[in-house]
This record gives structure tokens, sequence and C-alpha cells, in this order.
């Protein structure tokens, strides 16, 4: 804590802005600095992460990521935060369009992806049924 010169610290073992956060949040005034190990402690997704900055942003308080170093403080910290947050998206939403291609090439070759349907309470079929091999002579 001395290292960084801070006068209070949280410590958290889940992402978080929830209960655990707020009491920091709102003791904090203009010019304050809050310092995180790593970004993704301030929010369980991006889009919680960015709305946690913004807020920060908006109350003049200031922000600190020390694993990977970057001080918002500075336009140039805040431009690198936000490139940071426009590959995330741009992954995030790569990884979306590969699965939806996923699926439809699944559906085109007859495979019905996702969990199998559960049988319904009228049915009488096993919940796992097992296809057994059946010996065929000729």
């Amino acid at each position: 804590m001395a290292l960084f010169a801070c006068s209070k610290m949280l410590s958290q073992t889940r992402r978080s802005t929830g209960p655990a956060w707020q009491p920091y949040l709102i003791r904090l005034r203009p010019n304050d600095t809050i310092a995180v190990i790593r970004l993704d402690r301030l929010g369980r997704s991006l889009k919680k992460l960015l709305e946690t900055v913004d807020e920060l942003k908006a109350r003049e308080i200031n922000l600190n990521g020390l694993e990977v170093r970057i001080d918002t403080t500075p336009a140039a910290g805040e431009l690198v935060l936000d490139v940071f947050g426009a590959i995330a998206h741009f992954e995030r939403r790569l990884n979306s369009e590969r699965t939806k291609d996923g699926l439809i090439n699944a559906r085109k070759h007859g495979r019905t992806p996702g969990r199998p349907p559960l049988p319904s309470k009228t049915s009488s079929a096993p919940v796992n049924p097992s296809p057994k091999p059946q010996n065929i002579s000729a």
C-alpha cells in the first residue's frame, strides 16, 4: 500500500461493483485516484467496466490499473483504455459471429446443436437412452 501511496485498500476475491465497492465509491471525491490491480476487477463485463470508468470520469475521479499500467488521468491513458475496450468488444463480436455460423452449419448438416431435450412428463422414455448395438448375423 505504501508503494502506491494508498490511504485505503479494499481486497475482494470476486469481480464485482456490487456492495463491497459501494461504500468506497460513495466516499471518493473529485481528484481522488482509485488504483486496481487489474481493471477487470471493476466489472463482470466490458460494458459494466466501461460504465464504472465513465461514472468515475464524470465524478472527476482518476483510475490507475497497476498490472497493465493504465492511468486514465491523462488523455493518452484514456485512449489506451478505450482501445482495449474496442478490441475486447471486437473479439466478443467475432466470437458471437463464429458461434452463429457454427450453429447454421450444424443445422445444414442435420445436427441439432445444444442439449438434447428433456423427456416430457407424459413420456415413459428413459432420461438418457443409450443405443444398444444390435448383433446382426448373416
